[in-house]
């Protein structure tokens, strides 16, 4: 089955970019610009999401969602990380895990970006055989 357009959807904290540096940004995951990457070069369109603009604090209000949007981009584009669309998504902080049918988890572990997207990419060669 091809799909005409296909978009990948990809959190940016603790998957592309190491965890724990909110709200400012730190370095990308090993292996995280490679498979974005290959990604890319098989026509494949790259979504980064966050919660980076949810509530900021208990008065309720939000994060500035453009300056946000516009410091990933610049983020990607200073680490060489592919980025066609951020897609800011206010998670709620109580929320503690999202559930999907098409997820790929790409865990804490050194390595998870290997093991992961060589797994995404498998799943994609084999649907386009189909």
């Amino acid at each position: 089955m091809m799909v005409t357009n296909p978009w990948v959807c990809i959190d940016l904290d603790g998957t592309i970019m190491e965890d724990g540096h909110f709200p400012g940004f730190g370095k990308p995951r090993p292996g995280a610009r490679k498979y974005l990457n290959k990604i890319r070069n098989r026509g494949i369109k790259i979504m980064v999401f966050t919660a980076r603009t949810g509530i900021t604090d208990l008065d309720g209000r939000y994060q500035n969602v453009n300056k946000v949007v516009n410091e990933i981009l610049q983020w990607c584009e200073e680490n060489d990380i592919p980025c066609d669309y951020v897609f800011p998504l206010p998670k709620p902080t109580f929320v503690l895990a999202f559930f999907d049918n098409l997820n790929v988890h790409v865990g804490p572990e050194k390595d998870a970006w290997k093991n992961s997207w060589d797994r995404f990419l498998t799943l994609i060669d084999d649907k386009e055989e189909e």
